[in-house]
């Protein structure tokens, strides 16, 4: 399993067509101890006929697996996971850095970043209001 750019996706998925197959794409999300224990993030980027019939296999590695509309959506949306963890990734590093030049105790800065929107995120607090 791997992320490939979403145009090289398409490409392939034209391809598959102009043979008379049909694709799919299945990136998936969470950690390897999530593959490990069956329980991933299934990224399904395909029509729902496709999702509906590839679920029971699909099951087997996690347990969630969503429709995205069309084959090639899985990548795109991954790809946009990916940016925001790189991203968030980098910030909560340079967070720590802060800290600690700052004489500030990062577990009690934790705790404080844990109970705000930078710690649980803005997508789960205050975009949802806005």
């Amino acid at each position: 399993m791997s992320t490939i750019h979403p145009l090289q996706t398409d490409k392939l998925i034209a391809d598959m067509q102009s043979k008379g197959f049909s694709m799919m794409d299945v990136p998936v999300g969470r950690t390897s101890d999530n593959a490990i224990t069956g329980t991933l993030l299934l990224l399904a980027g395909g029509t729902a006929e496709q999702v509906e019939r590839a679920t029971p296999v699909l099951m087997a590695m996690g347990n969630e697996a969503g429709q995205h509309r069309r084959p090639g959506n899985g990548y795109s949306r991954k790809l946009i996971n990916n940016y925001m963890s790189i991203a968030l990734n980098a910030l909560s590093a340079e967070a720590a850095v802060l800290c600690e030049a700052l004489g500030l105790s990062f577990d009690v800065a934790l705790k404080v970043m844990n109970g705000t929107a930078a710690g649980k995120g803005h997508f789960t607090t205050t975009w949802r209001i806005k």
